[in-house]
């Protein structure tokens, strides 16, 4: 199978005073194949959103090789990077990061209108909308819409591009327990529906159980690697 996502002797640290270094990331090694889920767990300050940061190109490693879809992005430079970003990858925040002047619809529009030459973009939208269930809630805006309705339109922004890899980090850390289900139904669906890779920093056990593995952080290095399927 493709691997999506595969990181060699990845480091990440930042220089202080005296010759001195604060290491945050230590020797991290994965591979994640092609449609595959994966949870990042492990208690605050173990480095999970680095490491999620670092997969998706927002940042660069210390030391170590990055690669998405066969290309080593550690070697390419940030126009690069984010226009990987934007074919390629998708992405849904704890804090939704909705564009609060923009309708549901605009805001899920946005991704295929960054790249141009999108005539289809309101018709997917609209689908996409309609898929999570806000069909009747296209015009709002983001503060005439719940925690979790702003998520759903999160999600449909996400996908709309058709990533091949979608960065998920706490995406229910906002919501109450019953919206959470709903969304996490919702992120699951479409990520098999689609054969999207999923990729997510969660705090939540019961969610970290539904991808098929779970690495472990803690001190910014991986103390455990388990395959749930």
């Amino acid at each position: 199978m493709n691997e999506s996502i595969k990181l060699k002797s990845v480091y990440k640290y930042f220089e202080l005073a005296e010759g001195q270094k604060l290491t945050v990331l230590n020797d991290i090694n994965f591979t994640v194949s092609a449609g595959d889920s994966l949870a990042i767990i492990g208690p605050s300050g173990s480095g999970k959103t680095t490491l999620l940061g670092l997969c998706a190109g927002l940042d660069a490693p210390s030391e170590g090789e990055i690669f998405i879809n066969g290309r080593d992005i550690t070697r390419l430079n940030e126009d690069e990077r984010a226009m990987i970003r934007n074919r390629e990858l998708g992405f849904v925040f704890q804090n939704f990061q909705l564009l609060p002047t923009l309708s549901a619809l605009d805001n899920v529009k946005i991704p295929l209108e960054i790249r141009g030459n999108a005539p289809n973009a309101a018709k997917l939208a609209c689908e996409l909308l309609e898929k999570v269930g806000l069909k009747e809630r296209m015009q709002h805006f983001p503060s005439q819409l719940s925690g979790g309705e702003q998520q759903r339109v999160a999600i449909a922004r996400a996908f709309i591009g058709e990533p091949a890899i979608l960065f998920a980090d706490e995406p229910t850390g906002n919501l109450d327990e019953e919206t959470a289900g709903v969304i996490t139904d919702l992120l699951f669906g479409l990520h098999k529906e689609m054969g999207t890779t999923l990729i997510m920093v969660t705090h939540n056990n019961e969610l970290a159980l539904k991808t098929g593995r779970r690495l472990t952080l803690m001190g910014g290095k991986i103390v455990e690697d388990i395959y749930h399927q």
